[in-house]
């Protein structure tokens, strides 16, 4: 089964690390298989503003895109 930490946080209080507390459930009788950061894939991840659409000067079906990262500009 799996079990998410903000779950488990709203019925125990928790305040070791999360490895810590996955050995202390296994010393408790439960198994902890693996543990996972379900937000690790999120870390190369980029918002930005689409600032303006043009069509591509050598494509009828393409465009290029203004789009604002923070404080760079890329097109």
């Amino acid at each position: 089964m799996k079990v998410s930490l903000s779950w488990l946080k709203d019925y125990v209080n928790i305040d070791v690390d999360v490895a810590k507390l996955a050995d202390s459930l296994t010393m408790a009788g439960l198994e902890v298989d693996d543990l996972v950061d379900r937000y690790a894939y999120l870390d190369n991840v980029v918002v930005g503003r689409i600032l303006e659409v043009m069509p591509h000067p050598h494509s009828d079906t393409l465009f290029v895109c203004r789009v604002e990262l923070g404080n760079e500009i890329r097109s």
